[in-house]
């Protein structure tokens, strides 16, 4: 597993069995339309399955990618799941810091140029 969590763009960390919500498009009158996919783990690597391959009256092979590269870290959201305990939902679970809120907070802690 790798050091750093895989975070939503909560800062959620992310663990096999939850339920993320990724944009796909924007359709017409500007509704934003959204791809559903299952985080499972097969061995050491956390994979992204899209939850139209879990149907089980389809005969579908494949489809499945690794989190951490088809993840939209700054727009993809856990929208359910327990993690790693059964007990704590991913509402509870302690947040850490995304790399977008880091870089924001380093910018507001910068010095201004003075001339």
């Amino acid at each position: 597993m790798d050091a750093q969590p895989i975070v939503d763009a909560k800062g959620i960390p992310i663990y096999p069995g939850d339920l993320l919500r990724t944009p796909h498009y924007v359709g017409a009158r500007r509704k934003q339309n959204y791809l559903y996919h299952v985080v499972v783990r097969e061995g050491e690597h956390l994979y992204m399955v899209p939850t139209m391959h879990l149907e089980p009256t389809l005969i579908i092979d494949g489809g499945k990618c690794l989190l951490k590269h088809g993840m939209d870290k700054e727009r993809s959201q856990i929208i359910s799941g327990y993690g790693p305990s059964p007990y704590i939902t991913f509402e509870d679970r302690p947040r850490i810091q995304t790399a977008l809120e880091r870089r924001n907070k380093s910018d507001e802690e910068a010095p201004l140029c003075r001339k």
